[in-house]
């Protein structure tokens, strides 16, 4: 989980990115207890993590690949709006010190969408041949294939153990090592009958914030991020 790193959503920045050696010794403590190679870490860009630390922490290991999944912004802006509480997820630090547009839940997460594919154009610029792009509905539409496909798009071996991702170790979001990935199975709400549920104010707010990242969102559609 990319919150054992710190958390610029809060605004908790952690003593250890202040130096590339303190990283080091952090990264070097949480994946020691890794009793296997390491298959990747999550980054929540760019209000968890931006393109520099990214690149900071990238460059720590001998060998890497950046993996950006980019989803259709229209479930990005539902899923986090039913999901999260956005008084505490943006604290007022975070909102004096994050280039989002707050005027509503909506602007903040459409900030945030459109703020990723900056993030990911700027390391594809530093890294040609290390950062790959992946279309999470796509992904979602063919997942068994999709996973099979994973280690062609990252330049692995393939391997039968990939089929059993959920059952490797992985981080919690309190830092602590646990096996078994597997969410409990539910039913994904279209995002098309969420928004017809919303309050006229609320629906208004979504398509105001919704244009504010049309160009990009046509890049989304045709797939041409």
């Amino acid at each position: 989980m990319e919150s054992i790193f710190g958390n610029r959503r809060h605004w908790q920045r952690a003593d250890f990115w202040s130096s590339k050696d303190a990283l080091r010794r952090r990264a070097a403590r949480i994946f020691r207890k890794v009793p296997e190679p390491i298959v990747g870490n999550k980054v929540c860009t760019p209000d968890v993590w931006t393109a520099d630390d990214i690149h900071c922490f990238c460059r720590l290991f001998q060998d890497f690949e950046i993996l950006s999944v980019v989803r259709d912004p229209r479930s990005v802006l539902i899923s986090r709006y039913q999901r999260t509480d956005y008084e505490t997820e943006f604290n007022s630090d975070a909102r004096e010190q994050l280039l989002f547009d707050f005027r509503t839940p909506f602007h903040a997460h459409a900030s945030s969408w459109r703020q990723s594919i900056e993030v990911y154009r700027t390391l594809h610029d530093r890294y040609p041949d290390r950062v790959k792009i992946l279309y999470y509905d796509d992904f979602a539409a063919n997942f068994n294939e999709a996973v099979d496909d994973l280690p062609n798009i990252l330049g692995l071996e393939p391997t039968n153990e990939l089929r059993h991702w959920n059952e490797k170790p992985h981080y919690d979001r309190e830092g602590e090592l646990q096996r078994n990935l597997k969410y409990p199975d539910r039913n994904v709400q279209c995002f098309t009958h969420a928004i017809d549920e919303l309050p006229s104010k609320v629906r208004n707010q979504f398509e105001d914030a919704m244009q504010k990242v049309e160009t990009y969102r046509e890049l989304w559609e045709h797939r041409s991020i």
